[in-house]
Formats: C-alpha cells, structure tokens, sequence
C-alpha cells in the first residue's frame, strides 16, 4: 500500500525570490528591514517585491519615509549581483519621480553610484547611468557630479561601454557641460565627442553634436572644435536621415561659427549649400538652428555673397511661419545678409 508523501520541491511556475507582501501600511516597513537582513535570499526577495512596488507612484513617498533610499544606497555595493542589479535599478524608478530625485540627491548618492560604473554586470551599470543622467539634469545634481569629478570619467568610460550606456553617458555629460566646460576642455572631451559624430546609431551621433555644441559655448570651445577637425563632420551629418541629428549639428555649426576662425573654417566645406535647403525642413528645431547659422556665416563676406539667393526665401518665411523664434530668426537672417557698410 502506497503512502502519502509531501514532495519539498518548489510547486511549478514559483519564483524562488519572489516574496509575498505585508498587509497595508506594514509592507513597506517590513521590506526596508529585509533589505538590510543579513540572509542573501531575503535581501533579495525584498528588492523584487521593491521593484513592484515602486511602479505605483503611491507608493513612493512612503518609500522615502520609511527610509528605502538609504538602505539601497547601502546594498547597492552588496556582493551579490542580483542585489546589486535590484538595488540599481529601484533608484532608477525612485529617479523618474520628482520626490525620489529630491531623496536621493539628499543622501548624496552619486559618489557611490559611480564605484559602479566599472561593474561587470551590465545591467547594473545601465541602471546606474540612468539615476545619474536623470539626476544631472537639475542644476544641483550636475553641480554635485561635476564636484566629485565626474566628467572624466564619463568621457573616459564613451570608450568602453555599450552602446545602450553611451548615449545615457552622453546625456549626463551633456548636462554637466552647460552647467561647467572647464572640465571636459581639459580631458579631451572634444576629440571623444568628434569621434563618436561617425557613430552607425542616430541617437549617439545626435547626442555628441549636441555634446560639440554645448562644448563649443566658451570661446576655448570653439577654438578645440577647430583644431580637432570637428567641422567637416558636423558638416557631413547636415545630410543625416535623422532630424535630431541634423537639429544638433545645426546648433554646433550655429555655435563654432560666432568666431572669424570658425566661419572662415566651415565656409571651406561647403556648408552653404547643405544649410539653405534645411531652412524649410519640415521639423522646427532644424529650421530655426539652420537659419541661425546661416545668419553667423553671412557675417563674413563670402558667407554673405553666397547667400544673397537666399534673401526671398527668408522674407517669406519671416511673413508665413507660425512659429515666432523661426519667424524672427528669419528677420535677422534677411537683415545680417542685405546688411551693406
């Protein structure tokens, strides 16, 4: 006769670190005090059952006040990879909340979060990047970053990372450089940025021209963009398929050419005929930084002859466009080119 036995292994279809929550108000509690149990398997089961929780902008105020930000800030350099990957990526979805942003600037997060940006694990270093380029773009966060030295290191790490992580760099190093170029200046930037205009996706070579144009504000910028050869590509990706892209290299070119160095450099590749037809691209970005820079090229005398053709395209613009910055752009644009001494 055959005898009943209870089986020990696990029922099918069970997540192993999948933990049941506390009622009501006791959940979160209860999971800020697993997360700093001393058992692996709790530490984990509370940050999945975190994740979860956190997608409920209800529930992230009581987070902060139950002190959840702290504790992560703690594990997230625990040994265990999976911890290390949950930890990373709830300050992630704590950083998409205006709230969350506030806590964990408050405890100082970013030092810490950057003893990760070697990790072996990629998803711990993507989520990590996503706090930071998301916290980088208050001016208290880009300060912070930028006091903790941060900006070489996110040039020094464009070398190595996933593409994926590069264009979360490029966005965090984007932020600190319009608050602070003295620091990008002075660890190349220039030269990475330059590099990467070459890159197969859109998004990263949008992302480094709007880097160069940022770059190029102070006139040291516009003086490296020369000399490291920044304008033929730029000049080059006025033709790109992406609006974005051709927006961004607009705005560098619009910004390198303020100077008699840079007008006079750019001129030489032929920028005029690849600008004119973008003064009527259908995305508004594009045609304002267009006609901004075909403005700063008209200031020089070569520039100017080149566009007289252009004078009635202007005027009708300046009378028809809805948008006002384009339409006063275009005013400027027909005043710079039919200015005579």
């Amino acid at each position: 006769m055959s005898l009943p036995r209870v089986t020990t292994k696990a029922p099918p279809n069970v997540d192993p670190v999948k933990a049941s929550p506390a009622y009501g108000i006791c959940a979160l509690p209860k999971i800020n005090r697993e997360i700093n149990h001393e058992d692996l398997h709790t530490r984990q089961k509370a940050l999945n059952l975190l994740s979860d929780m956190l997608h409920s902008p209800n529930n992230i105020v009581e987070a902060i006040r139950v002190g959840i930000v702290k504790s992560l800030k703690l594990v997230i350099k625990d040994t265990d990879d999976h911890v290390r990957v949950k930890s990373t990526e709830n300050m992630s979805i704590l950083s998409g909340h205006a709230k969350g942003r506030e806590a964990l600037l408050a405890i100082n997060v970013i030092e810490p979060l950057s003893s990760l940006f070697e990790d072996k694990v990629y998803q711990v270093r993507y989520s990590v990047h996503s706090v930071l380029e998301t916290l980088t773009c208050s001016g208290e966060g880009a300060m912070y970053a930028i006091d903790c030295g941060l900006i070489p290191r996110f040039v020094e790490r464009l070398e190595f990372e996933e593409n994926s992580v590069k264009e979360l760099i490029l966005g965090s190093l984007h932020n600190c450089m319009t608050r602070d170029t003295v620091d990008a200046l002075g660890c190349s930037a220039m030269t990475t940025l330059v590099s990467l205009l070459k890159h197969e996706s859109p998004k990263i070579r949008g992302k480094a021209a709007r880097g160069i144009m940022a770059l190029t504000f102070p006139l040291k910028g516009k003086e490296c963009a020369v000399s490291e050869n920044a304008i033929p590509d730029l000049v080059e990706l006025l033709d790109d398929s992406s609006h974005v892209v051709r927006a961004n290299a607009c705005g560098a070119l619009m910004s390198i050419t303020i100077t008699t160095q840079g007008k006079k450099e750019t001129l030489k590749w032929g920028v005029i005929p690849k600008l004119v037809p973008l003064i009527c691209d259908p995305t508004p970005e594009v045609q304002l930084n267009a006609i901004k820079a075909l403005t700063t090229l008209s200031e020089h005398p070569s520039g100017r002859e080149s566009l007289s053709d252009t004078v009635d395209k202007l005027t009708d613009i300046s009378a028809r466009s809805s948008d006002e910055y384009i339409r006063r752009a275009a005013e400027v644009a027909v005043k710079t080119i039919t200015w005579k001494p």
